[in-house]
């Protein structure tokens, strides 16, 4: 049920009163109660009248039937008044309620966790805990249960702002409306900041780093910005630009690379590596990229070959090399004498 602030406060008031079975809980002291409150709070301006009290106690009625619980309405001996409570003492109904900015917060974090595929905003997930414990009927949300033990430890940045996390719910939100942005950006190795009106279209994370996959006036093309450089967004003035790759989705910008950098004039190559085979198992249970072939045999028994259809782009390189001795590249020619410009140069820094 979704009820403004103004009324979820009155019903919170109201709902602690009708937790004991008093003779006090008459309309006229519930409404002087409530504007009590109000002007306790600074907020005379909001005080009630006899008529909204009604409304609030027919509403409570309500809610409380939905729960199983009952609203008393006992006429006081003696005198037409009636005192109001629920049988049975200590029930509540407030934990139902939601407001609307409980609602925006629900949706956002179900939206994130779609996402990112299994991994949670847990800034976002950890205040709905909390929220939870206030509104849900269950005994393992009750006020007195303490948090659970942390289970699971996300590999992040140690603030929001660092890595750029803070601004994933303003692009979750441009990107389901398809809003143009104006992202002021300023790259790893630029003095400057610039300008960009871009059109975003999904978000990745990649190596404990977020990244924004949009379209850029500036560079005219597909671009990956990661969140931790932007300085500010805007809403921008510019049209939206749909996905420019004619019969592709978002998501295949990534299929033929590891990681994020994608060169549209690189073609898709056949890479084969060879894996030694003593590390053949933990390289099968870690695939390097979701074109990997089974392994093969080779001549040599100490020695197995994959194959993967991708474009080397650094971050392939990286991945490669962080194997070690363990891995090598076997072909194309022009792959392997690549990569053994990036050793040579490495190995002169030991030399």
């Amino acid at each position: 049920m979704a009820v403004d602030k103004k009324t979820r406060f009155r019903h919170e008031i109201i709902d602690k009163l009708l937790q004991r079975q008093s003779k006090h809980n008459t309309k006229k002291n519930i409404l002087n109660r409530v504007n009590k409150e109000f002007e306790r709070q600074g907020k005379e301006e909001m005080t009630v009248s006899m008529r909204t009290i009604q409304n609030d106690l027919d509403a409570l009625r309500e809610e409380a039937f939905k729960r199983g619980i009952q609203l008393v309405s006992m006429k006081i001996p003696g005198s037409k008044e009636h005192y109001f409570y629920y049988e049975g003492g200590g029930s509540t109904v407030q934990q139902v309620y939601l407001t609307e900015e409980d609602k925006a917060t629900i949706t956002a974090a179900f939206e994130l966790m779609k996402l990112v595929d299994g991994a949670f905003s847990y800034e976002q997930i950890e205040k709905l805990e909390s929220r939870m414990r206030n509104l849900s009927m269950s005994p393992k949300f009750s006020q007195e249960t303490q948090p659970p033990e942390a289970v699971l430890n996300f590999e992040a940045a140690e603030s929001r702002e660092e890595d750029g996390r803070n601004y994933i719910p303003v692009l979750v939100e441009a990107i389901k409306e398809k809003s143009p942005l104006c992202i002021t950006f300023k790259g790893y190795f630029k003095a400057e900041a610039t300008l960009h009106e871009v059109s975003p279209y999904l978000l990745k994370q990649y190596n404990r780093r977020w990244f924004l996959l949009c379209y850029s006036e500036q560079k005219q093309k597909p671009w990956t910005l990661p969140l931790d450089r932007i300085q500010a967004i805007e809403a921008g003035m510019h049209a939206f630009v749909p996905y420019p790759i004619s019969g592709e989705k978002p998501f295949e910008f990534f299929e033929d690379i590891i990681g994020v950098t994608n060169d549209f004039e690189q073609s898709t190559q056949q890479v084969s590596l060879l894996i030694r085979r003593d590390r053949l198992p933990y390289l099968l249970s870690k695939v390097l990229h979701g074109s990997q072939s089974p392994p093969e045999e080779t001549d040599d028994p100490k020695w197995a070959r994959v194959r993967l259809s991708l474009k080397p782009n650094p971050e392939f390189f990286s991945q490669v090399l962080q194997y070690g001795e363990a891995i090598r590249i076997e072909s194309p020619p022009q792959v392997k004498e690549q990569m053994a410009k990036i050793v040579k140069k490495m190995t002169g820094y030991y030399l």
